[in-house]
């Protein structure tokens, strides 16, 4: 119990200090980028909207993120702003986010140390403590995908059946939040697919899973799309025409760029933490690693390339570092965090430098 409250104390900690950094070093600003469009989302909600056409982008926040939507209106009520309302949201989903990863990669390892050091590296990544995330919905839909995860990895070594449909429930749940939410299903039937059950089972399950998961969301987008003649495939028919054609931003050249600023610093931390792991084979562990790769290579399937579509790639490489890390020289790896750290607050500045999308 004792180790518990320490753990609690360390997470309430890394959180509290991290989002106080990142105010004094990062600021808060005006909302940015894709913000006014989920603002002018729940303004709609409201019935506050213009009136007449709906715009596209405003359909998409609709159709991708109501949950999220409803949970910021909800808020902002209490404090008379929408944005700040969705600003308390995210808030709650960054605590979120980094006790359930740290529950997740503890449930992998078993190991508290390779946990906190894991859990620093996401905590600290420029992408999760980025002040635009305080008017957007990605956070909630990182949270989902790493809580579906954890149900999965559980499932996987107790093969106790609650955790298999708390996994689908979270997933459920999550694509009502943000496309993300859904990717934990990946890691569920990745673990199934390679778990010890028979052929016949792991179909079963992989079906009956696809089903139960696909019922509300797919009610609800024929439902949409049945009142707004608007679907996913105009979602990604838009995003395809504005970043392939209008702004191309989807070359191998970029993707280089986007995957070097993901985890900036951290790469260098990863590839030893993957050398430590091809030493030390474990093949249960190796299962668990794979079983994340889909979620982790997901963003390919999008077509732009950009650091917050990217940034699901970013738990498993923390992950395999603070492996590393945990291993390593104790004053030497508390070095490269604090190198690590330092980076990813004045990663903002180079950003602009290149000129390389959010």
């Amino acid at each position: 119990m004792k180790a518990n409250k320490k753990i609690i104390i360390f997470l309430g900690a890394l959180i509290i200090a991290n989002l106080a950094a990142a105010y004094f070093f990062l600021g808060l600003g005006t909302p940015p980028g894709d913000a006014p469009s989920y603002h002018d989302a729940m303004e709609f909600l409201l019935g506050q909207g213009e009136s007449g056409a709906v715009e596209a982008i405003v359909l998409t926040r609709l159709l991708t993120s109501p949950l999220m939507l409803y949970l910021s209106i909800f808020f902002g009520y209490f404090v008379n702003s929408l944005y700040s309302g969705m600003m308390i949201m995210n808030l709650i989903f960054y605590f979120l986010i980094i006790s359930i990863f740290y529950f997740l990669v503890y449930e992998i390892y078993g190991r508290k140390n390779v946990a906190l050091f894991s859990t620093v590296l996401i905590a600290t990544n420029y992408y999760l403590v980025s002040p635009a995330n305080a008017f957007l919905v990605d956070l909630s839909g990182w949270f989902f995908m790493l809580a579906a995860s954890w149900f999965a990895v559980r499932y996987y070594k107790r093969k106790i059946n609650k955790n298999y449909y708390l996994a689908l429930l979270f997933s459920v749940i999550g694509v009502f939040f943000k496309e993300y939410g859904a990717l934990g299903l990946l890691t569920l039937f990745t673990l199934i697919f390679l778990s010890d059950f028979s052929l016949k089972e792991k179909i079963k399950k992989i079906l009956l899973g696809g089903f139960m998961f696909g019922v509300l969301p797919l009610a609800y987008h024929i439902f949409f799309y049945l009142k707004f003649g608007f679907s996913y495939f105009s979602v990604y028919d838009l995003t395809y025409y504005q970043y392939n054609i209008i702004e191309p931003n989807h070359s191998f050249v970029i993707l280089i760029k986007v995957l070097g600023w993901v985890f900036s610093f951290g790469w260098f931390l990863f590839f030893y933490g993957a050398w430590r792991e091809y030493r030390d084979f474990d093949k249960v562990r190796l299962k668990f690693l794979i079983s994340l790769l889909p979620l982790s290579l997901s963003f390919l399937a999008w077509p732009s390339f950009a650091q917050r579509v990217a940034f699901v790639l970013a738990p498993l490489l923390a992950i395999i570092s603070g492996r590393g890390l945990a291993d390593a020289n104790k004053y030497l790896a508390v070095l490269l965090v604090i190198a690590y750290i330092f980076f990813n607050y004045n990663i903002g500045r180079l950003i602009e430098i290149i000129n390389l999308p959010l």
